[in-house]
């Protein structure tokens, strides 16, 4: 019923729902890239994915390349054919060149050579791109346009290998910067600083300029244009420094906030939108991340929590760039590059906060339920802790068991009576009703219990309470209140303990192998390993038994993998790290609602199918905080681990 668990530095809880694998979590959880783990700096303002697969991320100091595993990185230096190391944009064209834009003009690098050249092409009146390129852009024919501040928009038709300049009117006193965007028109769109946006005809040549019917001073107002998209309803998406979020309606001349305040009621500075799908919009801000539902107009939004490990880890977010995958990149101004990935969404995660609604502690032990639904929840360093499924809250102990001692190994629910034991405090009995605790520890009473961590606790159908302790097992005795000591089980330490459907009772142990006890026969096997019989247990460090739903008994080990017991021939078959198994430590076993079996084991949460003994794990990469899991319960639909 209970295992041992390793202590590991961190411990949370995480809650995985059975019945729907795979559904979609409340919560976003993110993997962090940044300068500790190979980035070359932690501002992140241009993210893309090129045709081969590589992630690039230009930074304030380099240029990245990330294949999933390492980064290599491109920099400024005396030999480089680079002059910058700020990287601002990047593209690739219809010839697979990787196009970058800098403070000090454009690059061009062949990924298949390796080697970056100096964008060094002239208009026929001998301008060329110089400066800082602010924005840059690929139209729907494969041309390249460049917003260079201070100067104007460069146009080259890679086609005719011809550069062509429009000189663009900006405010004198404001910022130089410029975005683009093309419409479904095939109109390239200039967005500067806080004045009237342009337009320009790719075949006449024509710049024109665009201006607001229902307030032709609201462009004037909009400060800074970080980011322009253009959608399938003739709208110009716009994200500002004063205004928010705007949607801009270039048939009818008119205009829309969509979001102006942050949840504090100050004005929401937006710098980058990304589209997920037809009806999902990212949008990066000084604020975090905003989910924008464009049908219902509702947002969510994402913040760095630095309590919560895989929330974002910045707040000020400078770029958003969804990968072929799927896979959502959040590039921040402090924190590096963030990654979102459905998979990670398999599990729900719960960490200590300061909130009233949040766990306390962060070495989780046990489980088991509470009256109404609710689940008492045990931790090794803050106690106990009582959890609402349905609202999803943690909810205020009695009093009485909020001044127990932190460090909880084993819970069981006896009708009205919760039996909690703690490590070397003893095992403590409450009476849900009465509000009434009382304490076992051990004594010189030959009728105590014999030692003060109990680790197991199991009632058989006869009404008989097992408790295993680090020095044997006891059986409490409900009549006079007192214990009697299992004698075949002096001395030894407990894992835990299981009775079948069979009635018989089943006992794990750390170094003695497992036994068996007949309560018809009240005879005792031992099941040991020996290694010149394959057939026998496959370690002696046994840490849990399990029966599923065809009555098929199933052996955990801590070193051997796990076993199915052939009761016919008192046999066990044994899967492994070399038939399947992830890793050879198994924790617990629990049974889903479709027959699969999930274990806990030191290489992540491991799916097995019994019927065709096939293995599924999941690791990080799905959203687990370790690999390195411990016990499991299943209470109503919900499978819970700790790690």
């Amino acid at each position: 019923m209970f295992s041992y668990r390793l202590r590991h530095f961190f411990f949370v809880l995480l809650v995985f729902l059975i019945t729907s694998v795979g559904s979609k979590a409340t919560t976003y959880r993110f993997k962090h890239y940044n300068i500790n783990n190979g980035l070359s700096q932690n501002t992140v303002r241009s993210i893309f994915q090129d045709n081969l697969g590589f992630m690039w991320f230009g930074t304030k100091d380099g240029l990245n390349r990330f294949d999933g595993t390492s980064f290599k990185i491109f920099k400024f230096s005396p030999n480089s054919d680079l002059r910058d190391n700020v990287f601002l944009r990047i593209l690739q064209d219809k010839y697979n060149n990787l196009w970058v834009s800098t403070e000090d003009g454009v690059y061009v690098y062949d990924i298949y050579k390796e080697k970056f050249r100096r964008f060094n092409h002239v208009t026929q009146d001998n301008k060329k791109v110089e400066g800082v390129v602010s924005d840059m852009i690929a139209d729907n024919d494969g041309d390249i346009w460049m917003a260079v501040e201070e100067k104007g928009v460069f146009h080259y038709d890679i086609s005719n290998d011809e550069l062509i300049f429009y000189s663009i009117p900006i405010v004198k006193d404001g910022m130089k910067m410029m975005s683009l965007c093309q419409d479904n028109n095939n109109r390239i769109w200039i967005c500067p600083y806080s004045r009237p946006f342009l337009f320009i005809d790719k075949i006449t040549k024509k710049v024109s300029e665009f201006n607001l019917k229902d307030d032709d001073r609201f462009l004037y107002a909009i400060g800074e244009v970080s980011d322009v998209l253009a959608d399938q309803y003739n709208q110009l998406l716009v994200a500002t420094s004063q205004k928010g979020l705007i949607s801009v309606n270039i048939i009818n001349q008119t205009y829309r906030v969509l979001l102006d305040k942050d949840p504090n009621g100050d004005p929401l500075f937006v710098r980058c939108l990304e589209r997920i799908d037809n009806n999902t919009l990212w949008v990066g801000t000084e604020s975090g991340v905003y989910i924008y539902d464009t049908d219902t107009e509702e947002a969510i939004n994402l913040r760095s929590n630095t309590l919560v490990p895989y929330s974002l880890s910045d707040n000020a977010i400078y770029s958003i760039y969804k990968d072929n995958d799927g896979g959502i990149w959040v590039g921040s101004y402090f924190g590096g590059v963030d990654y979102y990935s459905d998979r990670y969404n398999n599990f729900e995660l719960f960490y200590p906060m300061a909130s009233d609604n949040s766990i306390t502690g962060k070495r989780v032990r046990e489980f088991c339920r509470a009256p109404n639904g609710k689940i008492w929840i045990g931790t090794e360093d803050q106690g106990l802790n009582l959890f609402d499924p349905e609202t999803h809250t943690f909810l205020p102990l009695p009093k009485p068991l909020g001044s127990l001692y932190t460090n909880i190994h084993a819970l069981y629910e006896d009708g009205d009576i919760l039996w909690i034991g703690t490590f070397s405090k003893g095992l403590h009995k409450y009476n849900l009703k009465k509000g009434k605790l009382v304490t076992y520890t051990q004594s010189d009473d030959s009728k105590s219990i014999s030692q003060n961590s109990p680790f197991a606790l199991c009632k058989d159908r006869q009404n008989m309470l097992w408790i295993g302790t680090l020095a044997g097992v006891d059986i409490y005795n409900y009549e006079d209140d007192t214990f009697t000591k299992v004698e075949k089980l002096k001395g030894i330490s407990i894992q835990d303990i299981f009775e079948d459907m069979e009635g018989k009772i089943w006992i794990s142990t750390f170094v003695n192998g497992l036994y068996r006890f007949d309560q018809d026969t009240k005879k005792w096997k031992i099941f040991l390993h020996d290694a010149k019989n394959p057939s026998s247990l496959p370690y002696n460090k046994v840490t849990s038994v399990f029966e599923d739903s065809k009555k098929r008994l199933w052996v955990a080990t801590q070193g051997g993998g796990f076993s199915l017991f052939d009761r016919k021939n008192e046999t066990f078959f044994t899967y492994n790290s070399s038939n399947g198994l992830p890793n050879d430590v198994v924790f617990q076993i629990k049974e889903d609602n479709f027959g699969n079996l999930w274990l806990s084991t030191n290489a992540g949460l491991v799916q097995f199918d019994p019927e065709k003994k096939s293995f599924k794990n999941y690791t990080v990469e799905d959203g687990l905080k370790t690999n390195q899991l411990s016990p499991l319960r299943k209470v109503s639909d919900f499978l819970f681990s700790i790690q």
